[in-house]
């Protein structure tokens, strides 16, 4: 009986709710290409204001990379406008410009636990996270992040990359050539909340220094 009935429904409920499905399919998918398209436009009219302060950033990055953390990650990824630049200053590394936003997913994505990632600016990471909603906790071991928190406060940034999985965040100020100056704050996530919890103390600025975040997805500090 109950056989006989799911198909005698079966075709039924099908030519009811397929005209329904359809029109709410089309309504949807109007929707989103409306949406991509306002952030489209948004992106367009903030990236000029955006492009030479970045530009200006990572040409001054590129004299003040963290040469030792670097060389000692089994394979590296720069993601920058001039990553291809700060790529041949080292053996163990490979670019992405930012501008093609699907190399720079399938490179993050084929490194290890033993890898890392460099954004040569924080706007780059931004905008990894913006297009892919994904975590690079997931397939590298460390990031690291060149920032002058333009965009948002240290604080919330780290709250961020907490959120994302990323048990321990040092900032480390480098001098030109990329001697190290001191790292000015270790911060590991709240186990309920992710926010920062300073294990040191709080991040202070270091004149004429670049600071870069070391985002670890394992802690190295206790």
């Amino acid at each position: 009986m109950t056989s006989l009935l799911r198909k005698v429904l079966s075709p039924v409920l099908t030519w009811m709710l397929e005209p329904l499905i359809c029109r709410v399919d089309d309504r949807l998918r109007l929707q989103i290409l409306q949406l991509d398209a306002r952030l489209a436009r948004l992106d367009a009219a903030l990236f000029p204001r955006l492009l030479p302060v970045v530009i200006k950033n990572e040409l001054c990055n590129l004299e003040y990379l963290p040469r030792d953390i670097l060389a000692s990650c089994r394979r590296v990824h720069f993601v920058g406008y001039y990553a291809n630049d700060a790529a041949d200053q080292f053996s163990n590394a490979t670019a992405s410009s930012p501008l093609d936003s699907s190399a720079v997913h399938l490179a993050v994505s084929a490194l290890g636990p033993n890898d890392a990632v460099a954004f040569l600016d924080e706007y780059h990471f931004r905008r990894f996270m913006e297009t892919h909603w994904c975590s690079p906790s997931t397939t590298a071991g460390t990031l690291l992040i060149a920032t002058r928190f333009e965009l948002q406060s240290e604080d919330d940034c780290r709250h961020v990359l907490h959120s994302l999985g990323f048990m321990e965040i040092a900032r480390t100020c480098r001098s030109h050539g990329g001697k190290p100056t001191g790292v000015t704050a270790v911060s590991h996530a709240e186990a309920t909340t992710c926010a920062p919890r300073y294990l040191d103390r709080s991040p202070q600025d270091v004149p004429d220094d670049v600071g870069w975040l070391v985002v670890r997805r394992y802690p190295q500090h206790a």
